[in-house]
């Protein structure tokens, strides 16, 4: 276990040991990466290279990228294969198997590659195995009830992938997937205790659009909450060695979204902007 991962287990057992010692009941949740949305931020060998090597790596990688660009995919997967046998661990070689699986709709084959991607990612920012490994070990040492968004997030992805059906940006849920992970945590167990001991538990949940309607979420928070997408977007485009323009285009994206629904151009559900109604939200691809 890393240094980083030590420290994060140390902090989450005085937090659980806090809670104990003055009896406030708590409730994680497990959190799961998302998967083929943006490129992994730093990529490295676990060898040293010269710079011829490291050249040739770098040409025979965009020889890939060519055949991919190109659509001959069973090609780039065979080269890419390659590559990732003699450098083992490369998280973009890894990433870019899972988006050629993805294109041949072998979605659990593309789940493999993209998992292992982002545990190799050598400057992540989200959840590895490791760290979910973490909370699962200091949750079960303390009894505290833990809710893994893995699976919910996954049937609710038509590619059973943790992608763009059910992530908002490259790290958060969907407003959709927050509502199935809070219907998840009104289930749990200590939320089932609690809310029975004050009589507050209904067996009528409030639907999607009615939780919102509650909270007075509209699409004037759509807009503000996609402007500031945007600029997280550039903020982790920061994050990365190779230039990689999707976060930007994702983030201007973003920009034209959020000025579009507020000059009424376009409304909540309209062209991949999320859905504030009770309809099945759209799949993008």
């Amino acid at each position: 276990m890393s240094q980083r991962h030590r420290q994060f287990e140390e902090n989450l057992r005085q937090l659980a040991l806090h809670c104990r010692e003055h009896s406030i009941e708590t409730l994680w949740f497990l959190p799961v990466s998302s998967e083929g949305i943006l490129s992994p931020n730093r990529s490295q060998t676990t060898r040293l290279l010269s710079r011829q090597q490291e050249r040739r790596l770098n040409e025979r990688y965009d020889e890939c990228l060519k055949l991919i660009h190109h659509s001959e995919l069973e090609a780039a997967i065979s080269q890419l294969k390659q590559l990732l046998e003699e450098y083992p661990h490369v998280s973009e070689i890894e990433y870019q198997l899972g988006k050629c699986y993805v294109e041949l709709n072998e979605f659990k084959i593309a789940e493999k590659y993209y998992r292992v991607a982002n545990n190799d990612d050598g400057h992540p920012c989200h959840t590895t195995d490791a760290y979910r490994s973490v909370i699962s070990k200091v949750a079960e040492e303390f009894s505290i009830e833990l809710i893994d968004a893995e699976p919910i997030l996954r049937k609710l992805s038509s590619t059973g992938l943790i992608d763009r059906h059910v992530i908002h940006d490259n790290v958060h849920p969907k407003l959709h997937s927050y509502y199935h992970l809070g219907i998840a945590a009104y289930d749990s167990a200590l939320l089932r205790k609690m809310l029975v001991a004050a009589e507050m538990r209904s067996s009528n949940l409030l639907a999607y659009s009615e939780v919102l309607k509650a909270v007075d979420f509209n699409y004037k928070d759509l807009a503000i909450s996609y402007q500031r997408t945007a600029y997280c977007l550039r903020e982790l485009e920061l994050l990365r060695i190779m230039y990689d323009p999707v976060r930007e285009q994702d983030a201007q994206q973003y920009e034209r979204w959020s000025e579009q629904l507020l000059s009424g151009n376009l409304q909540p559900g309209d062209e991949g902007i999320e859905s504030l109604s009770d309809q099945t939200p759209p799949h993008v691809k």
